[in-house]
């Protein structure tokens, strides 16, 4: 268990030490076969259909690196813990393999993890519920520090894991699990921050950020990891992420980084967000996903700009902004 407060800088492990806990804390040895992902993807919607996806335009287009997929857990496994439906990704890996592409995975738990969760099963109890009341989203969520979820979490992520981490077309995988949907934001309104402070405050929510960065690390020996940045305290609290943020780059080293999807035209190039990415870049996977779709040319080119500038290599962005330049390699 991993106590934290906000105020907490640890120093960063480098090299052997990072390579050495790897092997006697998470009886792991990581392989290092895969480079920092770079590149453009194309972001592909959670709704997205194998008819669709086999007529994406990154499967032809030289300048694009590949697909970033995204697909709700619940959508793999929604019937029991046993029962898994794999079409979709193994057509996206079919497809990369053709193609000589890469693609990235993220599954997404959350509000949208399957409801035999909250079921005592053949693995022991059920996991404890999250409410999440924010302005157009809510639902339940299982807790991230539930030890519940987090064991049932770490059996669907090895299966996935077993099934795709040694494939060379598989980028990097996006961590979830400790936020309600793909970003590390949990809390969305005042009511779930007075629920969080119930369950343990902040420091549990950094805990459970860490431990399940952890069951990804243990599970994925070969594929670079991205968490897409998040406020865990409504409205805009981001200190618990700095502070989650610091203790992986410290225990994970390499193989964790992170994403800011919120880039446009607008985005700032200075504050911690800006600064953690420049300081990652080069050692760690880090990146941008566009906000939305651009609005024109310059706008996506002004941000693409924007996230160079920053420190990035790496940028998903939208099918409709690959209609809007020709060649992506040349921004």
């Amino acid at each position: 268990m991993f106590v934290c407060t906000n105020s907490i800088r640890l120093p960063r492990l480098k090299g052997l030490s990072v390579l050495l806990w790897f092997s006697l804390v998470l009886g792991v040895t990581p392989l290092w076969s895969k480079p920092i992902p770079i590149g453009f993807y194309e972001l592909r919607p959670y709704n997205d259909t194998v008819e669709k996806l086999s007529k994406a335009a990154a499967w032809s287009r030289p300048d694009i690196a590949g697909v970033a997929i995204r697909v709700y857990w619940n959508a793999i496994q929604s019937h029991s813990e046993s029962e898994y439906d794999w079409s979709y990704i193994d057509q996206v890996a079919a497809l990369a393999k053709q193609s000589g592409k890469q693609f990235s995975i993220n599954i997404t738990g959350g509000l949208n993890a399957p409801s035999w969760v909250y079921a005592i099963g053949s693995d022991g109890a059920g996991s404890h519920k999250f409410t999440i009341s924010g302005s157009g989203i809510s639902g339940a969520m299982p807790a991230p520090w539930d030890s519940n979820f987090q064991r049932r979490w770490f059996t669907f992520l090895a299966t996935l894991a077993n099934r795709y981490d040694a494939l060379p077309n598989l980028s990097y995988v996006i961590v979830t699990g400790q936020g309600s949907g793909g970003q590390a934001t949990l809390c969305r309104s005042q009511a779930d921050n007075a629920e969080l402070a119930a369950d343990g405050g902040l420091n549990a929510w950094v805990n459970a950020f860490v431990s399940i960065t952890g069951l990804y690390i243990k599970a994925f020996n070969q594929t670079p990891l991205i968490v897409n940045i998040g406020n865990p305290v409504f409205p805009r609290g981001l200190g618990g992420f700095k502070t989650a943020n610091d203790l992986c780059v410290s225990t994970y080293g390499v193989r964790y980084g992170i994403k800011n999807n919120g880039l446009s035209p607008s985005l700032p190039v200075s504050g911690w967000q800006a600064t953690e990415i420049k300081a990652l870049s080069g050692n760690h996977p880090v990146g941008f996903q566009m906000l939305s779709p651009a609005g024109n040319a310059n706008d996506l080119v002004q941000s693409i700009e924007i996230g160079k500038e920053i420190g990035a290599e790496l940028f998903e962005v939208y099918p409709t902004d690959l209609a809007l330049v020709s060649n992506f390699s040349s921004l």
